[in-house]
């Protein structure tokens, strides 16, 4: 994929002049096979990023074009490979309507009038966001579909661990991540060294938003919130468990790419009475999540290839 300079200058030019939509010819600057991304659409999406992204607004415009952009792209990417599948880009008005309360409250509005308000300023419709909602749930749906049956959890270990620590008080981690691949046309020396800058430089959060694939990254910042650490693998588990709070790991192998898990806090939770029957489901749902994201990063990588990206 090339992108010639006088492509980003251009966009970076309309970008300076945001308040002025109206008077912006509305050009088409990609193509994805035959599906086009327009400046409007660079436009409303980054409009939408930085309406949910408040760190977003402390990088310099060619990062934020760049975010857009790859954005942008892989939705487009997504929604192609789901219409092979089904034409009914639907789903249940109640879950999207949770959906919806989750992300308002995530931006510490209480209501969903107050939310539209507040997306009224950055000129992004309700229904761009509801769309942005339906093709993530229906892309997750459709990885579900294809690799349940690849889903390996030992109900044996989880009882076993939950046996061990029935009395114990137990940790919990507040975690962030990174999760990157390298480029065809990069190392993973170069990568690694960009996002070890741009963590220095920008600060973590603003190294998710440039670098990392993962769904957490656009819909939460990168943030997977309090994580036990009963439900972490040995792996990740001993990555993180001599890291002070603040820190970040060493990238550590997982399928279809590379993760940087971050350290924001650290709390210890009385683990008496607890549901063990509750608490058994819980860290089933962590590990057949982690399994499946696994799997969506895999299969996006796959299917990105099938399709050409070109500035028309």
């Amino acid at each position: 994929m090339i992108f010639k300079k006088k492509f980003l200058m251009y966009f970076l030019i309309f970008f300076f002049s945001f308040n002025n939509l109206f008077g912006l010819k509305n050009k088409i600057l990609l193509k994805i096979d035959n599906d086009i991304i327009t400046t409007i659409d660079l436009y409303n999406e980054t409009n939408y990023l930085l309406a949910l992204n408040k760190e977003l607004k402390n990088l310099e415009k060619k990062n934020i074009y760049e975010i857009a952009k790859n954005s942008l792209i892989k939705e487009k990417i997504k929604t192609k490979e789901i219409l092979k599948y089904t034409k009914n880009l639907q789903i249940d008005e109640k879950f999207l309507s949770d959906f919806i309360r989750s992300i308002y409250t995530n931006q510490n509005l209480n209501s969903y009038e107050s939310f539209i308000n507040y997306l009224n300023k950055f000129e992004v419709s309700i229904e761009y966001i509801k769309n942005k909602i339906i093709v993530n749930v229906i892309w997750n749906d459709l990885i579900a579909q294809k690799f349940s049956k690849n889903i390996v959890i030992n109900i044996d270990e989880i009882k076993n661990d939950l046996k061990t620590n029935i009395s114990e008080n137990l940790k919990e981690y507040l975690l962030s991540e990174i999760v990157f691949n390298i480029p065809s046309n990069s190392s993973y020396e170069t990568k690694l060294e960009l996002i070890e800058n741009d963590i220095m430089q920008k600060g973590f959060t603003n190294a998710i938003l440039i670098h990392s694939i993962s769904n957490s990254a656009s819909n939460n910042n990168g943030n997977i919130g309090w994580i036990n650490e009963n439900s972490l693998n040995i792996k990740i588990k001993k990555a993180i468990s001599n890291l002070k709070v603040g820190s970040h790991t060493k990238p550590i192998i997982i399928p279809g790419g590379f993760l940087i898990l971050k350290i924001n806090d650290v709390r210890i939770v009385e683990n008496q009475d607890m549901d063990t029957d509750k608490k058994l489901n819980e860290m089933i749902q962590i590990k057949r999540n982690e399994q499946l994201n696994n799997y969506s990063n895999i299969y996006f990588n796959k299917v990105q290839k099938e399709y050409k990206i070109y500035e028309n």
